[in-house]
Parts: structure tokens; C-alpha cells; sequence
């Protein structure tokens, strides 16, 4: 009612969230799951995801390391974006594993940039690499541990302006990721229209 489009997406978050079966599956076996879900519906309905993701990095094992593996292959294949819910400690290493399995750079999205909005310098490397970046918790200016603080909208606009004037606003994607209460207006958050009606990007 509200007419706002939903795009659902194939692929499992960080690992203490995977699924017990994906334990038990192949690089090769979660790749054809990706695609099948992609190309031809989800769980047997003709809902057909539209990207890939969002897919969690925290620790970066084995198993994370697999899911990574099999969604540059499903994304070699159909074209599709993929999105990464991105421990930045291993953002390297997630670009190595999809450039060696033949994934479009371009079409990889690192998000949850935002905290570390004055890295500049890791930024550019980041984007030379053909990836885009995400600054997606507009509206969110929380702390959530001593290692987590997110700025307000004006650091996420420092940011941006800089890499626009480095020449990689093409590469940049901004979002919400409203994901607690609080963030609803409901309940004295921005809600999922703060960017529509409060930021004017430039």
C-alpha cells in the first residue's frame, strides 16, 4: 500500500546465522542454489531474487569463505549484484576470493562504510578495485560498542563529497538499512523515507 517495490535476494548471512545445511554444502552446490533462486524462484514460488545477499563477513572462515566463493561464481553467471554486510578486517581478502572466481567487481557493493567515513585513503583503494561502496545507515547515529560508533549524516556527507571530487561518485551507494525499532517512525526514527525527504545529495 505503501508503493514501495521489494526486491527479495538470495544468499545467507554472517556464519553464526548460516543455515545447518549450508555446512553441508558444496561451493558448487550453494552456487546452483544462488542461480536456481535467481533465474527460476525461491522456494518453489516464482518470486525470482533480484541481487545476491546480503552476504555477512565477520570472521571470515572457511565457511564464509565459501558462501563468498559460490556467490561470485552465481554472480559470473546471471549478472547479478552481489551486496556484503562487510567486517571491514577482511574486505581485501572478500575482493581477492571474487576476482579470482571471475565475479564483476563492478557489480560487488561493500557496505556498512559509514563508521569509517574518514579512511579516505582505504576508500580509494577500495574503489580503484572497480567495487562500489555503500554508505546505507543514513539517519542512524548510534553507538553500538566501543568499536562501533557511527557518525552523523554530515560525516557520511564529508565522505561522499571527497570520493565524488576524487571521481567515484558512480561507485558510491547510499541506503538506510533500517534494522531496529527505533529507526521506524513509529518510534522517533527517520523512517525508510529519510533520504527522499531530508537529504539532498549534491
Amino acid at each position: 500500500n505503501a508503493g514501495i517495490n521489494i526486491v527479495m535476494p538470495t544468499g545467507v548471512y554472517t556464519h553464526p546465522y548460516h543455515p545447518l545445511w549450508v555446512k553441508d554444502l558444496s561451493f558448487q552446490e550453494l552456487a546452483e542454489l544462488f542461480e536456481k533462486e535467481i533465474n527460476h524462484g525461491i522456494a518453489g514460488t516464482s518470486i525470482k531474487a533480484g541481487f545476491i545477499g546480503e552476504i555477512g563477513i565477520s570472521c571470515f572462515n572457511n565457511e564464509e569463505k565459501k558462501v563468498v566463493k559460490a556467490a561470485a561464481i552465481a554472480q559470473k553467471n546471471t549478472g547479478t549484484a552481489i551486496v556484503f554486510h562487510m567486517n571491514h578486517q577482511y574486505t581485501t581478502e572478500v575482493i581477492d576470493v571474487l576476482e579470482k572466481n571471475g565475479a564483476d567487481l563492478s557489480k560487488a557493493i561493500i557496505g556498512h562504510c559509514d563508521h569509517m567515513f574518514e579512511k579516505i585513503d582505504y576508500f580509494e583503494s577500495l574503489l580503484k578495485r572497480k567495487v562500489n561502496l555503500a554508505f546505507d545507515t543514513f539517519g542512524m547515529d548510534i553507538t553500538l560498542s566501543h568499536e562501533l560508533c557511527y557518525p552523523n549524516d554530515y560525516g557520511r556527507f564529508s565522505a561522499i563529497r571527497i570520493l565524488s571530487n576524487m571521481g567515484f561518485i558512480n561507485q558510491i551507494v547510499v541506503g538506510h538499512d533500517v534494522c531496529f525499532k527505533v529507526q521506524l517512525k513509529e518510534f522517533g526514527g527517520f523512517g525508510y523515507s529519510h533520504l527522499l525527504e531530508n537529504v539532498v545529495l549534491v
